[in-house]
Formats: C-alpha cells, structure tokens, sequence
C-alpha cells in the first residue's frame, strides 16, 4: 500500500513545511513524485502525484497561478508542495480556497530545502512503508495460525510500530456491496486497487490519530485493524466506547469523500493477553458476517451486541440444512400464507416480540387494534403449532425470525 500526504510531511527534510490548505486530503495516497515547473504539467499527471512546484513559470500572473494549481487538482495529483518565497511571495486567497473546497492538500515549503532530497526521501519511504506493510500481513497471518509466542509476538510487532503488551481489539472493516460496485461501475482493476487505497489510507490515519501503537493491514478486501488503547484509558467500558468512535469516524470520513459507498466493520473483544488476539479477529469477523447476512451497511456491529446470532452462525457452518430446517418448522409457514394472502403474521410477531409481547404497544406501532393481534397470533399457532403465549414455543419463533435473516429469507 502507498503512503498517505500525511506520512510525507513527517519526513524530517518536511519538519519545516506548513500545510496551508486542504486538511482533509492529508490522508489521499501518494504514488510518486514529480517536480513541475512548466504549465503544462498537469497533462503529465497519472494521479497519485506528489507535486514539488515554486511556480516559477506563472509567478508573475496570479490568474494564472490558480488555473495552474486547479489543473493539478483535475489531473488527480495528491498535493502540492511550493516554496512560495523564491518566486511568489503568497498566494493568493482564491488560490487556497480552491484546495481547500477540492480536499486537497498544499504545502509551503521553506526556500532552502532542496526538491532533490525531497524526491529522495519521498521514494525511500514509499519503498519503506511497502515493505512493512507486507511484514504486518506477514505478522497477522502468524496471529491466526497461532504460530506465535506472545514474547516474540509482541517484539515483531513492536518492530512495526504497533505496542501491543497492553492488550487490543481487532476490528474488520469492509466496503459494503463491494462485489456489486465492481460490477455496477465497471471498475477496472487498477480502479479496484485506488479503491483499496483510499479505504486504507483513510483508516490508517484516523487510528493513528487515536493511538499510533495500533496496527493496520490489509487482508484480501478487508482492512483489519488491532485498535490499542490509549494511556488515559484506565477501563475496558471506556475503551470500547473509544473503539466505536473512531470505527464510526472510520466510517463517516469514508461516505463523505466517497459519493454513493460506505463502509461496515465488525468489532472483536478486547484482550490483554496476547494469545487471545486470534480469538477478537475470528469475533470481528463473525460480527461481520452477521450483518452482512443481516444485510446492514454503513454500520458498526459488536460481537457482544450480535447475542444468539452468533450461535446460529456457528450451527449455519457446521450444518447450514439444520438452520434451514429451524426455519422450515417456524417461520416458513407463516411466510408462504403472507404470500399468498397479502397478509402481514411475520410482521406482526416481529412486532410482538420487539414490544414483549405487548399487546397494546404492538398494536399502536401496527396500526390496528389490539384484538387484530391477538386474532394473528392466534392464526400463527394454527400454522406453525407454536403458541407465542409460552415461553418455549415463543423462543422457537424468536430463533426462527433469526434463522429467517440469517438465510436471507
């Protein structure tokens, strides 16, 4: 994966640069670097761009120097870093608004750094960064194989950044109907991968800002993160309201810069002791699974919150016929008469047990009278032979209603 314009300006030649416009487009993926001086450089773009410019060849127009910058912008480059005291001595304010409204970022850079150190640099981090990404890919398929001691675990991960003796959580995160998009759009692969990038790029910054001793990878079409708390955080409850938090900036950041996508994630346990960092991924990922099958989207799931799901996910692995046969003996009869008779029982017992079993509240939010619920109920046990009046033929309903979602019924 490339860096992020955020990672460039923490290489120690940028420690004097200044970020003049464009805040959000710090987390954009960089690809490479290119230093343009002529106007027509924008036609040489590929996207992904770091551009290094003093605007020497349209520093005497400041029409210009806007039309300059905005084709830079449309050619897909990432920024654009100026020494504005060689040649221009500011920029004018329309010219920072454009950045500003297009998300992208522009850099002031002071006059003696040389553009050549800068190229170097830029390379030798993106070159960097590609090796430890493969490294953390390499570190979290040793986690799931158990392939590990937690000395050695915790020491490799160090070595990546990620400070992991105080415990984490994982947490999986995915583009919602990311096949369909593919298909919908037509992406080409070289689209699919800039997809990739951006969801990447956008998580990686988010967590670092929260805590840099977290670790970031990409697994197949999944970013998986190992969230670590902060040294404020003194409780367990405390830290897993932070971990929804950033999850959900996670994913409010993504849908705002991303028109018509949005991203889902799962959340594992927190665990101190590190042989139990496999058991919070398989979590997570579990928590994923049930809401795609739940067909959520743009939305964060516990695997605390998701209860029986996710015993009826273990029972669908193990033997998915005997989910389907739970639905077949409760709810299937009740779903083939709504469909036949344009009637509404599944619904109501829907309804029914989101209000336990009241009947007044169940017929205010149905909109009928209290006695047309009983009178479905009663026809609910005429077809299935389960009376939600007992606690145990109710329950059956309930697993019912779930193995229904489950299956996508």
């Amino acid at each position: 994966m490339e860096i992020t314009v955020g990672n460039i300006l923490e290489i120690d030649i940028l420690k004097g640069a200044k970020l003049i416009a464009g805040k959000k487009g710090l987390s954009r993926s960089v690809s490479s670097v290119t230093v343009g001086e002529v106007p027509d450089i924008a036609d040489w773009l590929h996207g992904g761009e770091v551009v290094l410019s003093t605007l020497y060849a349209v520093s005497e127009d400041p029409q210009a120097q806007l039309e300059f910058v905005q084709r830079i912008i449309a050619g897909g480059a990432s920024a654009l870093l100026i020494k504005t005291e060689r040649f221009v001595q500011s920029l004018e304010k329309k010219i920072v608004k454009a950045a500003d409204s297009a998300d992208f970022a522009l850099i002031e850079v002071p006059t003696e750094v040389r553009w050549t150190d800068v190229v170097r640099k830029i390379y030798d981090t993106i070159i960097r960064t590609e090796v430890e990404m493969r490294m953390k890919g390499d570190l979290i398929d040793d986690i799931l194989a158990g392939d590990f001691k937690p000395d050695d675990l915790i020491r490799r991960a160090g070595y990546l950044g990620a400070d992991l003796k105080n415990g984490c959580l994982a947490m999986m995160i995915d583009i919602d109907r990311f096949r369909d998009i593919i298909s919908e759009r037509k992406l080409s692969e070289q689209d699919i991968q800039s997809l990739k990038r951006e969801m990447f790029n956008a998580i990686n910054w988010i967590v670092n800002g929260y805590s840099k001793n977290s670790m970031v990878s990409l697994k197949s079409d999944d970013v998986i993160v190992f969230l670590t708390p902060t040294d404020n955080i003194t409780e367990r409850q405390m830290f897993m309201e932070d971990a929804d938090r950033v999850t959900r900036d996670i994913l409010d950041t993504f849908k705002s810069r991303m028109k018509g996508m949005s991203l889902s994630a799962g959340l594992g346990r927190f665990y101190v002791d590190p042989k139990d960092l496999a058991k919070s991924f398989y979590e997570a990922r579990t928590a994923m699974e049930i809401m795609r099958r739940l067909g959520r989207s743009d939305s964060v799931t516990k695997f605390d919150d998701v209860g029986i799901y996710k015993v009826l996910v273990r029972v669908m692995e193990r033997d998915p016929q005997e989910l389907a046969t739970l639905y077949d003996e409760s709810i299937a009869p009740l779903s083939d008469y709504d469909a036949k008779h344009k009637s509404e029982l599944v619904y109501t017992l829907e309804v029914f047990l989101k209000n336990n079993q009241n009947l007044n509240d169940s017929a205010t939010e149905l909109f009928t009278h209290r006695h047309t619920v009983r009178y479905r109920l009663e026809r609910i046990k005429e077809l299935t032979g389960l009376d939600a009046s007992k606690s145990d033929d109710l329950e059956r309903l309930s697993l019912g209603l779930k193995a229904m979602r489950l299956l996508g019924h």
